[in-house]
């Protein structure tokens, strides 16, 4: 049993190897103005996901690093809390 495996290991990286040689080495490709189009669009869409969820938790952000404190508001909500315990 053990030399089953080792045969059918043996022939499947042989297999492989021999499937990487065959792969040529430049590809002659033509991209033409819409897959240009395709990928600013893409890239865009990244761009825009990223300001969108950065304006969403930027303040959270901010009160986690420290910079920002609270509002007067939430101070004064907490101060009536301590009060009235």
């Amino acid at each position: 049993m053990r030399r089953t495996t080792l045969t059918s290991t043996a022939g499947f990286i042989g297999t492989l190897c021999l499937l990487v040689l065959m792969i040529p080495d430049t590809a002659h490709a033509y991209l033409d103005p819409g897959t240009g189009s395709a990928i600013l669009q893409g890239v865009l869409v990244v761009l825009a996901a990223f300001i969108i969820v950065l304006r969403q938790y930027w303040h959270r952000l901010l009160s986690l690093l420290g910079s920002r404190k609270k509002s007067k508001g939430a101070e004064r909500d907490n101060e009536d809390a301590d009060t009235n315990i």
